[in-house]
Protein backbone atom coordinates (compact mmCIF):
# COMPACT_ATOMS: atom_id res chain seq x y z
CA UNK A 1 0.00 0.00 0.00
CA UNK A 2 2.97 2.49 0.63
CA UNK A 3 4.03 1.78 -2.92
CA UNK A 4 0.95 2.29 -4.59
CA UNK A 5 0.62 5.99 -2.61
CA UNK A 6 3.03 7.21 -5.51
CA UNK A 7 0.71 6.73 -8.19
CA UNK A 8 -2.25 8.63 -8.43
CA UNK A 9 -5.58 6.15 -7.80
CA UNK A 10 -3.11 3.13 -7.67
CA UNK A 11 -5.00 1.44 -10.37
CA UNK A 12 -8.40 1.45 -12.39
CA UNK A 13 -10.06 -1.71 -13.03
CA UNK A 14 -10.32 -4.83 -11.26
CA UNK A 15 -7.15 -3.70 -9.79
CA UNK A 16 -8.61 -1.22 -8.42
CA UNK A 17 -11.58 -3.61 -6.40
CA UNK A 18 -9.08 -6.20 -5.93
CA UNK A 19 -5.78 -3.77 -4.23
CA UNK A 20 -6.72 -0.05 -3.86
CA UNK A 21 -10.06 0.64 -2.00
CA UNK A 22 -10.79 -1.81 0.58
CA UNK A 23 -11.59 -1.12 3.77
CA UNK A 24 -8.88 1.17 5.99
CA UNK A 25 -8.00 -1.39 8.71
CA UNK A 26 -4.15 -0.04 8.90
CA UNK A 27 -2.69 1.59 11.47
CA UNK A 28 -1.84 5.21 12.46
CA UNK A 29 1.60 4.73 10.41
CA UNK A 30 -0.06 4.55 7.16
CA UNK A 31 -1.63 8.24 8.56
CA UNK A 32 1.74 9.85 9.03
CA UNK A 33 3.13 7.99 6.08
CA UNK A 34 1.20 9.17 3.94
CA UNK A 35 1.24 12.94 5.13
CA UNK A 36 5.08 12.58 5.22
CA UNK A 37 5.01 11.63 1.35
CA UNK A 38 3.19 14.60 0.70
CA UNK A 39 5.54 16.82 2.22
CA UNK A 40 8.42 15.40 0.42
CA UNK A 41 7.55 14.24 -2.59
CA UNK A 42 4.22 16.17 -3.30
CA UNK A 43 0.52 14.71 -2.87
CA UNK A 44 -1.84 13.15 -5.25
CA UNK A 45 -5.30 11.82 -5.21
CA UNK A 46 -4.33 8.47 -3.38
CA UNK A 47 -2.62 10.57 -0.48
CA UNK A 48 -5.22 12.47 -0.42
CA UNK A 49 -7.85 9.86 -0.55
CA UNK A 50 -6.25 7.48 2.05
CA UNK A 51 -5.55 10.34 4.19
CA UNK A 52 -9.22 11.71 3.93
CA UNK A 53 -10.90 8.22 4.69
CA UNK A 54 -8.71 7.64 8.21
CA UNK A 55 -9.17 10.63 9.34
CA UNK A 56 -13.13 9.75 8.88
CA UNK A 57 -12.47 6.84 10.44
CA UNK A 58 -11.36 8.21 13.49
CA UNK A 59 -14.25 10.79 13.51
CA UNK A 60 -16.55 7.81 13.56
CA UNK A 61 -14.88 6.91 16.46
CA UNK A 62 -15.06 9.53 18.45
CA UNK A 63 -18.63 10.28 17.06
CA UNK A 64 -19.93 6.93 18.86
CA UNK A 65 -18.56 7.42 22.16
CA UNK A 66 -20.51 11.03 21.76
CA UNK A 67 -23.73 9.00 20.94
CA UNK A 68 -23.26 6.23 21.85
CA UNK A 69 -25.87 3.04 21.70
CA UNK A 70 -27.65 5.96 19.02
CA UNK A 71 -25.41 4.88 16.33
CA UNK A 72 -27.50 1.47 16.17
CA UNK A 73 -31.05 3.54 16.14
CA UNK A 74 -32.85 3.06 13.03
CA UNK A 75 -34.25 6.26 13.14
CA UNK A 76 -30.75 7.85 12.86
CA UNK A 77 -29.09 10.86 14.99
CA UNK A 78 -30.84 13.91 13.46
CA UNK A 79 -33.17 12.67 10.73
CA UNK A 80 -36.05 10.87 11.06
CA UNK A 81 -34.96 8.14 8.66
CA UNK A 82 -38.31 6.09 8.91
CA UNK A 83 -38.37 4.11 6.05
CA UNK A 84 -38.34 0.73 8.08
CA UNK A 85 -38.57 -2.81 6.23
CA UNK A 86 -41.79 -3.83 7.06
CA UNK A 87 -43.91 -4.55 3.10
CA UNK A 88 -43.81 -8.12 1.91
CA UNK A 89 -41.80 -6.16 -1.18
CA UNK A 90 -39.02 -4.95 0.87
CA UNK A 91 -38.62 -8.21 2.88
CA UNK A 92 -38.25 -10.08 -0.75
CA UNK A 93 -36.41 -7.61 -1.71
CA UNK A 94 -33.96 -7.37 1.36
CA UNK A 95 -33.95 -11.06 0.76
CA UNK A 96 -32.76 -11.31 -2.94
CA UNK A 97 -30.02 -8.42 -1.74
CA UNK A 98 -28.58 -11.12 0.77
CA UNK A 99 -28.59 -13.46 -1.93
CA UNK A 100 -26.80 -11.51 -4.31
CA UNK A 101 -29.70 -11.92 -6.20
CA UNK A 102 -30.62 -8.54 -7.31
CA UNK A 103 -31.53 -7.12 -11.05
CA UNK A 104 -27.94 -5.06 -11.08
CA UNK A 105 -25.05 -7.13 -12.01
CA UNK A 106 -22.01 -5.06 -10.20
CA UNK A 107 -23.92 -5.21 -6.81
CA UNK A 108 -24.23 -8.55 -7.37
CA UNK A 109 -20.75 -8.82 -8.17
CA UNK A 110 -19.79 -7.18 -5.03
CA UNK A 111 -22.29 -8.65 -2.56
CA UNK A 112 -20.76 -12.66 -3.76
CA UNK A 113 -17.40 -10.78 -3.61
CA UNK A 114 -18.01 -10.15 0.40
CA UNK A 115 -20.43 -13.57 1.19
CA UNK A 116 -17.02 -15.80 -0.76
CA UNK A 117 -14.52 -13.91 1.09
CA UNK A 118 -15.47 -11.60 3.89
CA UNK A 119 -14.48 -8.48 1.74
CA UNK A 120 -15.65 -5.73 -0.16
CA UNK A 121 -13.93 -2.58 -1.65
CA UNK A 122 -14.81 0.71 -0.21
CA UNK A 123 -16.38 2.12 -3.90
CA UNK A 124 -18.76 -1.33 -4.04
CA UNK A 125 -19.58 -0.87 -0.10
CA UNK A 126 -20.54 2.67 -1.04
CA UNK A 127 -22.73 1.39 -4.18
CA UNK A 128 -24.28 -1.23 -2.60
CA UNK A 129 -25.28 0.99 0.60
CA UNK A 130 -26.75 3.80 -2.34
CA UNK A 131 -28.34 0.66 -4.02
CA UNK A 132 -30.28 -0.91 -0.98
CA UNK A 133 -31.51 2.79 0.44
CA UNK A 134 -32.28 4.38 -2.99
CA UNK A 135 -33.25 1.79 -5.07
CA UNK A 136 -35.09 -0.76 -3.21
CA UNK A 137 -36.41 1.77 -0.30
CA UNK A 138 -34.83 0.04 2.35
CA UNK A 139 -33.60 1.02 6.14
CA UNK A 140 -30.10 1.66 5.86
CA UNK A 141 -29.60 -0.51 9.56
CA UNK A 142 -30.95 -3.56 7.21
CA UNK A 143 -27.49 -2.67 4.95
CA UNK A 144 -25.69 -2.62 8.50
CA UNK A 145 -26.64 -5.51 10.10
CA UNK A 146 -25.65 -7.26 6.97
CA UNK A 147 -22.09 -6.41 6.49
CA UNK A 148 -21.78 -6.79 9.88
CA UNK A 149 -22.77 -10.61 9.57
CA UNK A 150 -19.85 -10.88 7.19
CA UNK A 151 -17.21 -8.17 6.73
CA UNK A 152 -13.91 -9.68 8.17
CA UNK A 153 -12.69 -6.46 9.14
CA UNK A 154 -16.00 -4.87 10.16
CA UNK A 155 -16.10 -2.19 12.51
CA UNK A 156 -19.67 -1.00 14.62
CA UNK A 157 -18.75 2.73 14.35
CA UNK A 158 -17.36 3.03 10.51
CA UNK A 159 -20.13 0.41 9.27
CA UNK A 160 -23.50 1.86 11.17
CA UNK A 161 -21.66 5.34 10.43
CA UNK A 162 -21.26 5.06 6.72
CA UNK A 163 -25.03 3.92 5.98
CA UNK A 164 -26.47 6.28 8.01
CA UNK A 165 -24.12 9.01 5.91
CA UNK A 166 -25.56 6.88 2.62
CA UNK A 167 -29.30 7.51 4.03
CA UNK A 168 -28.84 10.88 5.41
CA UNK A 169 -29.83 9.81 8.71
CA UNK A 170 -25.97 11.18 9.95
CA UNK A 171 -25.31 13.46 12.34
CA UNK A 172 -25.21 16.35 10.03
CA UNK A 173 -28.83 15.52 8.67
CA UNK A 174 -27.44 16.08 5.06
CA UNK A 175 -29.17 14.28 2.00
CA UNK A 176 -27.74 11.12 1.36
CA UNK A 177 -25.53 9.70 -0.82
CA UNK A 178 -27.21 8.81 -4.03
CA UNK A 179 -24.90 6.95 -6.38
CA UNK A 180 -25.14 6.65 -9.98
CA UNK A 181 -24.18 2.50 -10.02
CA UNK A 182 -24.63 2.48 -14.02
CA UNK A 183 -21.63 5.11 -14.19
CA UNK A 184 -19.33 4.15 -11.41
CA UNK A 185 -20.00 0.87 -13.21
CA UNK A 186 -18.77 1.91 -16.49
CA UNK A 187 -15.85 3.99 -14.79
CA UNK A 188 -14.72 1.11 -12.73
CA UNK A 189 -15.55 -2.09 -14.52
CA UNK A 190 -15.27 -1.03 -18.01
CA UNK A 191 -14.29 -4.28 -19.46
CA UNK A 192 -17.03 -6.38 -16.98
CA UNK A 193 -13.68 -7.79 -15.97
CA UNK A 194 -15.04 -7.87 -12.18
CA UNK A 195 -18.90 -8.33 -12.92
CA UNK A 196 -17.61 -11.93 -14.65
CA UNK A 197 -15.51 -12.84 -11.87
CA UNK A 198 -18.11 -13.10 -9.61
CA UNK A 199 -21.20 -13.63 -11.43
CA UNK A 200 -20.15 -16.59 -13.27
Amino acid sequence: VLRRIKNPKWSVGLGLFIQAFYGLYFSPVYLRTSQKHEIERGSNSSTYWLILELLWRDYFKFLAIKDGYKIFNSSGLSFNHSNLTSSQTQKKDLELFKQAETMDLFINANIKELLATGWMSNLGRQNVASYLIHDLGINCIEGAKFFEEYFINYDPTSSYSNWRCVAGAGEASKPGKVFNIPKQTSIYDTKITYRKLWNT
